[in-house]
C-alpha cells in the first residue's frame, strides 16, 4: 500500500467503503486517528455495519487506546447531538448520503457506542483468558 504523502491526500468522506484491507500511513499529527474514526463512523451509519464487524488496529498500546476513547467520544456526540461546528458539518454531509435522518443516526451511534463498550470488555477477557495479558 503506497503510504500517503500528504494528509490531505486521503479523504474519508470519499475513501471507498467496499470490503476489504486499508491502511492510514502518515507521520505523527497528521490526523490519522480523526480520519480513521470518520471512516468507522460511515461504516456505520452508511452501509449500517455493526461495531463487532468492524476491525482496527494500530501498533501501540497508547495508540490502541486513543482510538477506541475518540471513537467513543465521536458516537457519544452524534448520540447526544454534541459535536463541535465541523464535525456537525461532516455528520450532515454523511446523513445525506445515508439517506438518514437525524434521529436515525442517534439510534445508529447509540446501537454501535453499546457494542463497542461490550466489545471491550468482551476482548479483554478473551486476551486475558489466553494469558496475554
Amino acid at each position: 500500500m503506497k503510504p500517503m504523502s500528504n494528509p490531505k491526500d486521503f479523504n474519508y468522506l470519499k475513501a471507498p467503503l467496499a470490503p476489504g484491507f486499508r491502511a492510514i500511513e502518515a507521520g505523527a499529527g497528521t490526523g490519522k486517528t480523526y480520519s480513521l474514526i470518520w471512516v468507522v463512523v460511515r461504516l456505520i451509519l452508511e452501509q449500517r455495519k455493526q461495531a463487532r464487524e468492524i476491525l482496527m488496529v494500530t501498533f501501540t498500546e497508547a495508540a490502541c487506546l486513543e482510538m477506541r476513547q475518540r471513537l467513543r467520544e465521536m458516537l457519544e456526540g452524534i448520540e447526544a447531538g454534541e459535536l463541535s461546528e465541523h464535525d456537525q458539518g461532516e455528520l450532515a454531509k454523511i446523513i445525506q448520503v445515508a439517506k438518514l435522518s437525524a434521529a436515525e443516526a442517534k439510534k445508529l451511534a447509540e446501537k454501535a457506542l453499546d457494542q463497542l463498550i461490550y466489545l471491550e470488555h468482551g476482548a479483554h477477557y478473551a486476551i486475558g483468558a489466553l494469558g496475554l495479558l
